[in-house]
This record gives structure tokens, C-alpha cells and sequence, in this order.
């Protein structure tokens, strides 16, 4: 029976954020924001004000298709008590790897500086490569492997390389056809 009610639930959520994912991809971003996903300026790419909702509509989209495809396990579900201190503990990760994502490139040159006694600084250096990938691709891998660990109880040597090929083909989408953007956190620091 409990299992029966949690797929129906599941149905049923991802049948409204499907419904809220296509009137905001269909209806609102067209609607709302004039620019396409990719605009030409000046003989460069830049990003649309589209482009950022447009990916998360579909993720949205995507992962509402498969709840309603895919039903839950209620196995995991059933010990209601283990799931405040499992949840704390991610909180905990992603708080950590979004800490590791910020201050892992100033940290590495840092390390640098004082081995080497040289004085970079990373705000000069955050558009470069390898540090405009370090934090942004070693915290999403972190929050992909957690992730994994949380849902399956398994994480294996593979898996993590996937993920890291996750976060960084994320990082290249977002990075190569733009000649002039910062991956997250760099314009913040």
C-alpha cells in the first residue's frame, strides 16, 4: 500500500512541474525576456538572457519525465528516522563542496605564491587555464559523487570519473563558445 500512494504521488508531482516546466519554456521565456539563447555583438558571442532559463526549464522537464516514468523505491523511504541526520549530512557536503568550488583557485595560488615566492594573484589569473575550471569542476564532482553515494549507497571509481566528466563538459559548454565568460565563482572573486 505504501508503495502504491508514493507512486502515485510521484505521478502527480511530476505531471505539475512538467505542466509548470512547458508553460514556462512555451508561455513566460518567450514572453518575457526579448534576447535568444546566443546573441551575436559585435562579431562575438555573448549569452542570452534566455539561455540560463532555458537550461533549467528543460533539466526540469527532464527530471519530471523520468519521476513519472520511474515511480520511487520505497525501501529506501521507510526508516523515517535515519533521514534528518542523513539530510543534515548532506547539507553539510554541499555546503562544503560549494566552499571547495569558491576557494579552492585562490587557495592553489596561494600555495603556489608561497612555494615558489612568487606573487600572483588569482583575480589575474581566474580567466586561465587550468584555474577557471579548478573550483567550479572539482565542487561539481564532489556534489555529483555525494549526490550518487545519497541515492544508490554506492560510489565507485567509475562513477566519479563520469561525474567529473559531467562537470567538466558542463564547464566547456558554458565556456568555449563565449570568448569573455567566468565560470562560477570566478566573477566573484
Amino acid at each position: 500500500m505504501f508503495k502504491s500512494n508514493l507512486f502515485k504521488t510521484d505521478i502527480l508531482l511530476g505531471s505539475v512541474l512538467l505542466l509548470c516546466a512547458l508553460a514556462t519554456l512555451f508561455l513566460w521565456i518567450p514572453f518575457d525576456i526579448d534576447t535568444g539563447l546566443v546573441e551575436r555583438v559585435r562579431r562575438r558571442n555573448v549569452i542570452g538572457d534566455s539561455l540560463g532559463p532555458v537550461t533549467a526549464t528543460l533539466l526540469i522537464a527532464v527530471s519530471s519525465i523520468a519521476l513519472i516514468r520511474g515511480g520511487a523505491s520505497s525501501e529506501k523511504f521507510t526508516n523515517q528516522g535515519r533521514w534528518h541526520l542523513i539530510f543534515g549530512f548532506y547539507i553539510l557536503v554541499f555546503g562544503a563542496a560549494l566552499i571547495l568550488m569558491r576557494y579552492l583557485g585562490p587557495v592553489t595560488i596561494s600555495l603556489v605564491n608561497e612555494f615558489t615566492s612568487t606573487d600572483l594573484s588569482y583575480r589575474n589569473l581566474r580567466a586561465t587555464w587550468p584555474l577557471k575550471y579548478l573550483g567550479y569542476v572539482t565542487g561539481g564532482t564532489v556534489m555529483l559523487c555525494a549526490l550518487s553515494q545519497f541515492m544508490d549507497q554506492s560510489l565507485t571509481r567509475k562513477r566519479a570519473l563520469l561525474f567529473f566528466g559531467i562537470s567538466f563538459a558542463i564547464a566547456l559548454f558554458f565556456d568555449l563558445p563565449f570568448e569573455d565568460i567566468l565560470l562560477p565563482p570566478n566573477g566573484d572573486v
